[in-house]
């Protein structure tokens, strides 16, 4: 089944409404980061005035990315996400010290992605609710077969 696009405007209301909603306390939020090179680590800021430090080998999309759009780092999103505009890539506070802490860090940052499908699989919405009675008028699930 093909993906829709997002348009501007959604992708828009989506973010209006991540800043409107009410934060968690116990939510890590940054407000600053910024890289530094000489170390090859990634420092962020928490709200709470605790300072992380992440290898910035173990965030693959910036693995081949220069030292001058590494430190273009900009917090945004209310202190949730850290955005790399020029290379358009965007690393999830929580992902990131989950990853800080770990000890597999790119372990972690794929068990996040896992997670994510995990939740947008127990989405309940309309359409998902249609697909499956649709599915289900074509006999559902097919059967697991037994391997020889």
């Amino acid at each position: 089944m093909a993906r829709r696009r997002m348009s501007e405007a959604e992708a828009d209301e989506q973010v209006r409404a991540t800043l409107r909603r009410k934060p968690d306390p116990g939510e890590p939020r940054a407000i600053a980061a910024e890289y530094v090179a000489g170390r090859g680590v990634l420092g962020v800021t928490l709200k709470a005035g605790t300072r992380v430090e992440i290898p910035i080998a173990v965030l693959s999309a910036l693995r081949n990315v220069p030292d001058d759009i590494r430190r273009q780092v900009t917090v945004s999103s209310g202190g949730l996400v850290l955005r790399w505009d020029p290379v358009d890539v965007d690393y999830d506070i929580g992902g990131l010290l989950l990853a800080a802490l770990w000890p597999k860090p790119r372990a972690a940052l794929r068990a996040m992605g896992r997670v994510g499908g995990q939740l947008g699989g127990q989405a309940r919405t309309e359409a998902k609710a249609r697909a499956a009675r649709a599915n289900g008028a074509k006999g559902g699930r097919p059967r697991k077969t037994a391997r020889a």
